[in-house]
């Protein structure tokens, strides 16, 4: 097969699953992937594949059709200019979060803080800090050992240094007895009745548990957030979170039925109420 002939395959293969610009995305992904890059395709294109990399697009097609993810095909993604190998275990970081993560950045005039991660995953948001906050100690939890072994494997990949510990939210860190200047998270936040709504690639094939909370009760992890905040931010830090965009008011009046203040509902890139952050009062 050559470069032409592969990307017409990968092309036609996905037309039925994606828009046509996302299919002809996913062709230039899959032979980048292979040694390919954009700009060497159209001047490579009578160029033989080879068997290897024919059998590997092949594979990757039958994947793309049964809904699979492209992240997963491949098992890595980009975020925040970084690298990170994905399996299904952890959920896909999106660009939303890479902005999550820009905020803090921009925000943070502390030399060395301390800041805690809250349900890392693939320790996406953790590592970018740490890479672009070098100064900063950075902890990061999550209640998967499977998503704490890819982290850790993240960690590396980016050169970083971060403790990972497997803890349950909702149980709290009785164990970490310290306060950091930044508390971020990215937790559970869409509800069970939006699942008529999302794309099978999402429904079958991220972890569930990473996604959705329950429909009488969508604030949950929110609670145990501003739990946390209340032993272990220190006064005058800041908490960064993630937010369903229909839920903004409702988590910006949680943390303010904890005492915390200088509350405000940001936006995203596509003006959807995104994202929560609050500061801890001085006393």
């Amino acid at each position: 097969m050559k470069v032409k002939e592969a990307i017409r395959y990968i092309i036609d293969s996905a037309s039925g699953i994606y828009s046509p610009g996302e299919a002809e995305s996913i062709a230039f992904i899959f032979l980048d992937f292979i040694g390919f890059s954009r700009k060497e395709i159209f001047t490579l294109s009578e160029e033989e594949l080879g068997s290897a990399n024919e059998h590997f697009l092949h594979s990757a097609v039958t994947d793309l059709k049964s809904f699979k993810p492209v992240q997963y095909i491949l098992g890595e993604t980009e975020f925040y200019g970084l690298k990170f190998r994905l399996n299904e275990n952890v959920l896909i970081p999106r660009q939303e979060t890479e902005e999550l993560v820009q905020k803090i950045v921009r925000d943070t005039k502390n030399d060395s803080p301390g800041i805690l991660d809250l349900g890392t995953g693939s320790g996406c948001i953790a590592i970018s800090l740490k890479k672009f906050i070098p100064s900063a100690k950075v902890y990061a939890i999550d209640i998967s050992p499977a998503a704490i072994e890819i982290a850790e494997f993240n960690a590396k990949l980016n050169e970083t240094e971060i403790t990972f510990l497997e803890s349950d939210m909702h149980e709290g860190l009785n164990s970490l007895n310290q306060e950091f200047d930044i508390v971020v998270s990215n937790p559970p936040y869409v509800r069970e009745m939006e699942k008529a709504f999302m794309h099978p690639n999402v429904l079958e094939f991220e972890p569930a548990t990473a996604l959705f909370v329950k429909d009488d009760d969508p604030l949950e992890f929110y609670r145990a957030i501003c739990d946390i905040c209340k032993k272990n931010l220190a006064a005058g830090g800041r908490v960064y979170v993630e937010i369903n965009e229909a839920l903004g008011m409702e988590v910006a009046e949680l943390f303010r039925s904890y005492g915390m203040v200088n509350i405000e509902i940001i936006p995203d890139i596509n003006e959807k109420n995104r994202f929560v952050k609050a500061s801890k009062k001085i006393s």
